[in-house]
């Protein structure tokens, strides 16, 4: 009889530790998904900051290449007046040199800033199950 209850206790022991060992790998797995489900969401996000940064520091650019461009024509205009002035012979008035401020005016973002879970289907599923806004450029 002892034999036969060590016998069945040994079965009822596997038995725990199979579905121990079940419950653990499925917890596991579910760990797994939910790490791979962030990463590529984390990574999603950060490819969407850079590309807005991208467009960003593009602008800028633009605006510095514009300022630049204008400053050089203002001056060139200066040059040419004081040039006039000392053709004719005529003491050289005051040159005063303005500066223009570039218009506050910004042209729109890309298609890519504005809706980037369109590119991104995986994005976009993530940001409906979370809840969490899509990514705004300023």
């Amino acid at each position: 009889m002892y034999s036969q209850c060590r016998e069945h206790l040994s079965m009822v022991k596997s038995g725990k530790l199979e579905l121990l060992r079940a419950l653990i790998r499925e917890c596991l797995s579910a760990a797994a998904e939910e790490i791979f489900r962030i990463a590529e969401r984390t990574i999603i996000e950060y490819e969407e900051e850079m590309s807005c940064s991208q467009w960003v520091v593009d602008s800028h650019h633009r605006l510095l290449h514009a300022a630049g461009s204008r400053s050089e024509d203002v001056l060139q205009m200066s040059t040419s007046d004081v040039k006039l002035q000392c053709g004719q012979q005529q003491p050289p008035a005051s040159i005063s040199v303005s500066w223009e401020e570039p218009d506050n005016t910004v042209s729109e973002p890309t298609q890519d800033c504005h809706n980037l879970n369109t590119t991104h289907p995986q994005a976009a599923s993530a940001s409906e199950n979370d809840g969490s806004q899509e990514m705004r450029c300023y």
